[in-house]
């Protein structure tokens, strides 16, 4: 599943930069890279948990199965490596439109 949000990611960078190469507007890419990139950040942080205090974490290792564990982190680590392409991307674009 996680080899499946890569390969998402990978395709939303190759459109973004095929667009951006036959428009020549970098800075479109690098708000499309960035707003994809940076929420599917988010909502893998959300999914995974990592935003709640420890308490509330506590409360929800002791609710849940592990089966239900293991599909939010699977779900959380897919929208992280779906993200990682396009901002990769990003920071390609910014520092190379610097100039």
């Amino acid at each position: 599943m996680a080899k499946i949000g890569f390969l998402i990611g990978l395709i939303v960078m190759a459109i973004v930069l095929v667009t951006s190469l036959f428009t020549g507007n970098w800075r479109l890419a690098l708000k499309i890279c960035c707003v994809f990139g940076v929420s599917s950040w988010f909502v893998s942080a959300i999914l995974s948990g990592s935003m709640n205090s420890g308490d509330r974490m506590r409360a929800n290792l002791a609710s849940e199965n592990i089966e239900d564990r293991q599909r939010r982190i699977r779900r959380a680590s897919t929208l992280f490596l779906m993200g990682l392409p396009t901002l990769v991307l990003a920071v390609v674009v910014y520092f190379a439109t610097l100039t």
